[in-house]
């Protein structure tokens, strides 16, 4: 029984084939700097970049980072890309290593589709892909995995009222290089099939397409709720902006909302709260999308209580739970599956 066991294991091994594939990077957008002028409403305080994806990509990067006064930033990103590609790909330990620049001031990057950057770019908030999305980010790296579409925009918003960024981004694509154009344009024809099919459908189950809207417009009063919370906050009105983010919080939990909360508290002189509302935080993080957002917050909680201790004066020290925001930074950048 022995040996008839063995040989059967045996067979299964010497069956499964082991293929490397052929992988490539293409840079799709070499590093670039624009300028956005201050304030959340003024349409010029928003761009977008076009970005083409290739009939072979199976993952997309995009890096940037922000500055307050005109530089260069050096991203790096497809030469630190290059070093962490091999013949399997980009594993997540690799990926890791990879460094940002750290950034100067919060802005958001939206993902979004051609249909969608006109209302970006006229100033309303577009329906944009939420995981491959950030928002406000001072810097961050972002990996798409799902590159359903050709064609896409990357919209950047300056959240500053006062002073003008920098943003510098740079994109790259992964490539397969087995995969044949043929196959690539059949993939594209049914998934503009199914899109197809799917307008038939919303205008068939137009309570579908109801809630849809309403869900965005829920998602549009919380942003703009957030983002009046965190102008009050900068310009040290502690209790407009306590207002407003407690407004925003009625509509929806967020990991980065309850510590913009907690560092209202905490500059508001109202350290048990702030920790409440920290621990709040903490406790979503795992409901983020993707590991690369949830490292993004966390690290941006804790450049928050940085500036805010230069900022403020009378913030003698960083709040208890910095601490815990760094350990759970640590336990999240060693989480291997997400």
């Amino acid at each position: 029984m022995k040996v008839k066991c063995l040989i059967t294991i045996f067979s299964i091994i010497h069956i499964i084939p082991c293929y490397a594939q052929d992988y490539e990077l293409v840079t799709i957008h070499p590093p670039q700097t624009f300028y956005l002028d201050p304030g959340i409403e003024s349409g010029s305080n928003r761009t977008s970049l076009l970005f083409e994806t290739p009939y072979s990509a199976i993952e997309l990067y995009y890096a940037f980072t922000t500055k307050s006064i005109d530089g260069n930033a050096s991203l790096n990103l497809y030469s630190q890309l290059n070093q962490a590609v091999d013949e399997w790909g980009i594993s997540s330990e690799a990926y890791s290593t990879i460094k940002i620049p750290e950034g100067e001031t919060r802005c958001n990057v939206f993902v979004v589709e051609g249909d969608e950057v006109s209302l970006f770019e006229e100033g309303e908030k577009p329906d944009y892909d939420k995981g491959s999305s950030r928002t406000h980010f001072t810097h961050g790296l972002v990996k798409i995995t799902d590159v359903a579409y050709p064609t896409g925009y990357l919209g950047f918003e300056n959240l500053n009222p006062e002073k003008g960024i920098f943003i510098t981004v740079e994109i790259v694509a992964l490539n397969d290089n087995t995969i044949q154009p043929s196959k690539a344009e059949e993939v594209l024809n049914t998934t503009a099939e199914v899109a197809e099919l799917a307008d038939e459908v919303f205008s068939l189950f137009g309570e579908i397409g109801k809630e849809k809207r309403e869900k965005k417009k829920k998602q549009d009063e919380f942003t703009n709720l957030m983002n009046t919370g965190w102008v009050m906050y900068e310009s040290g009105d502690f209790e407009s902006a306590l207002h407003y983010s407690t407004k925003a919080l009625e509509i929806m939990e967020q990991p980065s909302l309850y510590f913009n909360l907690g560092l209202i508290q905490w500059c508001s002189d109202s350290s048990r709260t702030s920790t409440d509302y920290y621990l709040d935080g903490l406790k979503l993080i795992y409901q983020c999308e993707t590991k690369e957002e949830a490292i993004g917050i966390l690290e941006t909680g804790l450049k928050d209580i940085s500036d805010a201790q230069e900022k403020h004066g009378y913030v003698s020290k960083a709040p208890p739970v910095g601490r815990l925001l760094s350990m759970k930074l640590e336990e999240v950048q060693l989480k291997e599956k997400w």
